[in-house]
């Protein structure tokens, strides 16, 4: 009987070490200007009633923070092969987007707002208002 706590044990400890090392992340790197379109070396993109741009790629948004004036039309690419959604915080907007897919929303916020992704919370960014 104490060999099978001992089995269960392990079995729990090695589902949960694959689970972190999905939700994990990617740690090759910012993305530098992988995802920017406008923002050079501060990784930022701006819009201003234009478009930016967003790639999810290892885990990540990249870049994680865009910059908005007015409603600016935003697409997000999908790079990895797992899905991932492209939320605001307040859920005005939701893309769902399957690996290798790409969508566009357009952010009309007031204010500087985050967002996230729904399957993996641990993705999240920020959309500043110029």
């Amino acid at each position: 009987m104490r060999s099978t706590t001992w089995v269960r044990l392990v079995a729990v400890v090695f589902s949960l070490s694959l689970i972190l090392a999905a939700c994990g992340g990617d740690d090759e790197g910012n993305g530098g200007a992988t995802g920017a379109t406008n923002g050079g070396a501060t990784g930022e993109t701006t819009g201003g009633g234009g478009e930016n741009e967003i790639v999810i790629q290892g885990f990540t948004f990249q870049p994680s923070t865009i910059t908005v004036s007015g409603p600016t039309d935003v697409t997000v690419t999908n790079e990895d092969s797992t899905p991932h959604t492209f939320t605001l915080d307040d859920e005005s907007v939701d893309l769902e987007l399957a690996g290798g897919e790409s969508g566009t929303a357009t952010i009309d916020v007031s204010e500087s707002t985050g967002f996230f992704c729904r399957i993996h919370p641990n993705m999240t960014g920020t959309v500043e208002v110029a």
